[in-house]
């Protein structure tokens, strides 16, 4: 009968332990769901497809740290069919990067919040086509390294 005090405190402790690797347990899963969750708008093998088409198409590239072409602009590097190929493929805009990205993502410049997080993804220091694609209202991103 002395040993029901220490039962007790042993089932506590076990619990407490029980507990906190639960605890832990499901901080680290839901970091992996929510890193799934963000990734299933990147780099989507169809969309690769389309960057890679984009690339064929350039005609020349930027000289500067970057370029966003849109439908607008599309002509000044690319064939002069560009805009019916933006509009086949669901292409928002192309942005060309010089070799450090990490400037692009600090500068102010009108790209979305949502393509800055893309760029934090990719390698920073390579010239990258980066292909912003529209899919239901939804932004999809892809890229392909420039050499």
């Amino acid at each position: 009968m002395q040993n029901k005090g220490f039962i007790f405190i042993e089932t506590v402790i076990v619990l407490v332990v029980l507990a906190t690797s639960l605890i832990g347990l499901y901080s680290s899963f839901s970091s992996v769901i929510n890193n799934v969750e963000k990734r299933k708008y990147y780099d989507n093998i169809n969309d690769i497809y389309k960057v890679k088409i984009v690339k064929d198409l350039l005609v020349s590239y930027p000289s500067g740290t970057f370029e966003i072409i849109d439908k607008s602009n599309c002509t000044n590097y690319m064939n002069n069919d560009c805009s019916e190929v933006f509009n086949e493929l669901n292409i928002l805009d192309v942005l060309i990067t010089g070799n450090n990205i990490q400037t692009i993502i600090d500068l102010d410049i009108n790209i979305p919040n949502s393509m800055k997080e893309y760029l934090k993804t990719i390698n920073k220091n390579e010239k990258s086509l980066i292909v912003h694609f529209d899919k239901n209202g939804e932004n999809y991103y892809s890229s392909l390294e420039l050499r």
